[in-house]
């Protein structure tokens, strides 16, 4: 994740990046969504740049965990309902998930910049 741009953009891009493996292998959106989420991916990701993170949404490294775990249950749940019911094609067309991948995830993060009382936009 590149976090020159800012942590916004560095989490778009991280969620993007996802629904973007994701979409190449559908059939593992289901075993990655019915799977307990481990905080070990999360956490090294926090540990690349979490200090980074936890400076500019002035969170705790453990905030800056949480906030990642959440982000990627998010980007699984939104890709399970748009193409996880392998071999079946989704329901509507792309640009509708497209939309609706755009809407919850500027959502997601604009509630935590909120929440942590960092607006960088």
């Amino acid at each position: 994740v590149d976090l020159s741009a800012g942590w916004r953009a560095g989490c778009v891009s991280l969620a993007e990046r996802l629904r973007d493996t994701l979409r190449k292998y559908p059939g593992a959106t289901e075993v990655v969504a019915t799977v307990p989420v481990s905080p070990g991916v999360a956490r090294r990701i926090a540990a690349e740049f979490g200090s980074t993170l936890a400076s500019e949404l002035r969170s705790s490294a453990e905030g800056v965990l949480l906030t990642f775990q959440s982000l990627y249950v998010l980007v699984v749940a939104l890709a399970l309902a748009e193409f996880g019911n392998v071999p079946n094609a989704p329901t509507a067309p792309r640009e509708f998930y497209d939309r609706w991948f755009r809407i919850a995830t500027e959502t997601f993060i604009d509630g935590i910049a909120a929440r942590l009382g960092s607006f960088d936009v």
